[in-house]
């Protein structure tokens, strides 16, 4: 690939295959992929087209790209292998073959990100990243790195009014995942951090796509619901967020509503509950007890431990964030599992599972903390628009995120043990 003022131009095709012809052998004769690629669909734009008979580079490339989506369904994105090349035997392509979708993202380096970036890799979608960076995925920088997922380093307030006009024009959909955390201790300047750094390039960037009226899907967050007076909380209960980073997420809400909604263009509000699963890194309650167990240290519990949320496994949301993409599915969706789980009963779910016997140790509840928050989600309207219900179980996630931890610690290990190995060597040599 290869970047120019006008556009990407690109050198291939990547069709997006059923899971059906996933499973094809290529070291077989032609006519065999042909004939299991023959039932697949084809996704482009907004419609999908049926197609008979597919180059077998083209079906080759389809498969490997599936196979690298895969990886992340399945718990982290894994080792990319390198695409396979064009075939050396010529083959006609159908002549109603279609170009796949063409996808603008940010945040695709970061948790969430990085696990929809491979679905989307995964369904043969042509790929954009914008931003300052590609995040700490080093998977994402992978991608990058052997072309398979294209990126635009640009300033990330997206104040070039020149070139992101050029790189949305012919997007099919604008995926907004990306998120700079303010450092500021002050509530205020938080505040102004989150208006600054988050809220105004998310609406620039809009702004900018939709001269091709893309699908817009924005991730939010179900913090914009405060401190609920019930539970579970529905698309319809009046948002009464409580901390500059649930109120950014409600004004981009508000505003990419107004903007799509004046340019008869559509967007899906995903708002995304407790996530968690394998690769998670923030200092948040999973993490930190996993962290903890595998120490050895007690596990730390603010307050009774009576605070209540929904936890959804990262692959449940990338499923869900996949299908508002598919279906162009507009309006407001609680993303999530419908199942609360208090902050006590994780710690002791997470003990079990890791099969130790750390003690719990309660903490004085968090500076300014009120009355118990409970927050678990209705996520009926989920259900019936994306056709989206959440199919890990807790114990299920949170055992796939502690053999993560593991083999994390694991590598850190080796790489000490190479480190100290050679330091001797090392010394000799710089004496």
């Amino acid at each position: 690939m290869e970047w120019r003022r006008d556009g990407w131009r690109s050198r291939s095709l990547r069709p997006s295959l059923s899971h059906a012809s996933l499973a094809m052998s290529f070291a077989g004769p032609c006519s065999a992929a042909w004939a299991r690629a023959s039932s697949c669909e084809y996704w482009s734009g907004r419609r999908a087209t049926a197609f008979g008979r597919l180059g077998c580079s083209a079906v080759r490339r389809s498969a490997w790209a599936a196979e690298t989506g895969r990886a992340a369904r399945a718990g982290t994105p894994g080792k990319i292998m390198a695409p396979p090349q064009r075939s050396s035997i010529r083959m006609r392509f159908h002549r109603h073959m279609a170009e796949p979708i063409r996808v603008v993202m940010t945040g695709g380096g970061g948790f969430i990100g990085s696990y929809l970036l491979a679905r989307l890799v995964g369904a043969g979608m042509d790929v954009t990243l914008v931003g300052p960076h590609t995040g700490k995925s080093r998977y994402t920088a992978s991608l990058v790195e052997k072309g398979i997922v294209r990126f635009l380093r640009c300033d990330g307030s997206f104040t070039d009014e020149d070139l992101l006009p050029r790189i949305l024009r012919s997007a099919d959909a604008l995926l907004l995942l990306g998120y700079v955390m303010p450092t500021s201790s002050s509530p205020a300047q938080r505040l102004l951090d989150e208006l600054t750094c988050n809220v105004s390039p998310t609406l620039r960037l809009v702004r900018a796509a939709l001269r091709s009226r893309p699908h817009v899907v924005f991730a939010s967050s179900v913090s914009v619901y405060g401190v609920p007076p019930h539970s579970p909380v529905s698309e319809d209960d009046r948002p009464s967020p409580s901390t500059p980073y649930a109120i950014a997420k409600l004004v981009c809400e508000e505003a990419i509503q107004l903007l799509c909604g004046a340019d008869a263009a559509t967007a899906s509000i995903l708002r995304y509950s407790t996530v968690y699963g394998p690769g998670e890194v923030v200092p948040r309650a999973i993490p930190n007890f996993i962290r903890a167990t595998l120490a050895g240290t007690p596990l730390i519990v603010n307050g009774d431990g009576q605070d209540e949320h929904d936890y959804v496994h990262v692959a449940d949301v990338v499923d869900a964030t996949m299908e508002a993409l598919r279906r162009r599915a507009a309006g407001v969706f609680n993303v999530g599992t419908g199942i609360g789980t208090t902050t006590i009963d994780l710690a002791k779910l997470v003990l079990k599972l890791a099969d130790t016997s750390t003690p719990i140790l309660s903490a004085p509840a968090q500076p300014g903390a009120g009355r118990r928050l409970q927050i678990v989600c209705d996520t009926e309207a989920a259900r019936t628009a994306l056709g989206f219900v959440a199919r890990r179980s807790l114990p299920e996630g949170i055992s796939e995120e502690i053999g993560w931890f593991r083999s994390e610690q694991d590598q850190c290990a080796r790489a000490s043990s190479r480190v100290a190995r050679h330091a001797p060597a090392v010394a000799r040599a710089v004496a």
